[in-house]
């Protein structure tokens, strides 16, 4: 929310949506996972336990994919999951926007 509070400000005096370079966004998910690995003597995974690992799922052209996040970049991408649901928000607003634009346009005759 404090992000999208953020872009809101910046957006709101010039009328235009401007997002700032360090504004990367990305539409997906993380979580973590437990898997195992390849070494026949992993005490990790002869107990069951497996090795913690952290996912990033996404779905390009109706497909579900993922990648592993390595540990020093899981900030980033939290950072860039939240910056997407500022945007996907600001968009909902604006459409509601435009539509009650559009009605109240037809109610004023200027169809």
């Amino acid at each position: 929310m404090r992000r999208y509070d953020e872009i809101r400000r910046k957006t709101a005096a010039s009328g235009i949506w401007c997002f700032p370079s360090e504004f990367p966004a990305v539409k997906g998910s993380l979580c973590w996972t437990h898997t195992g690995c390849v070494n026949k003597g992993c005490k990790l995974c002869a107990a069951g336990k497996g090795h913690k690992k952290l996912l990033y799922s996404y779905r390009l052209d109706g497909r579900q994919s993922g990648m592993l996040v390595r540990p020093q970049h899981e900030g980033c991408m939290n950072r860039a999951i939240e910056n997407w649901h500022a945007i996907d928000r600001m968009a909902a607003e604006y459409g509601r926007e435009y539509l009650m634009s559009l009605r109240q346009a037809d109610d004023n005759g200027e169809a």
